[in-house]
């Protein structure tokens, strides 16, 4: 079986990553509470949480992400 090799991600990707996935909940949030109430919303807060995935996966595996 073939292993990965991880690297931990620089803290600026990480903090990158959590700052657009906070983002992403609060519009998420104020979706739902009906503060904001444009439909583009939701699929919005859908690619913010995504984004902030894909960058924290990029920084497991690229070195120096």
């Amino acid at each position: 079986m073939d292993n990965i090799k991880l690297n931990p991600p620089k803290k600026s990707t990480f903090w990158i990553a959590v700052v657009i996935a906070i983002a992403g909940g609060v519009l998420y949030s104020l979706q739902c509470l009906n503060v904001i109430a444009y439909p583009w919303v939701y699929p919005l807060t859908y690619l913010l949480t995504l984004a902030a995935f894909v960058l924290l996966v990029l920084g497991l595996i690229l070195k120096g992400f």
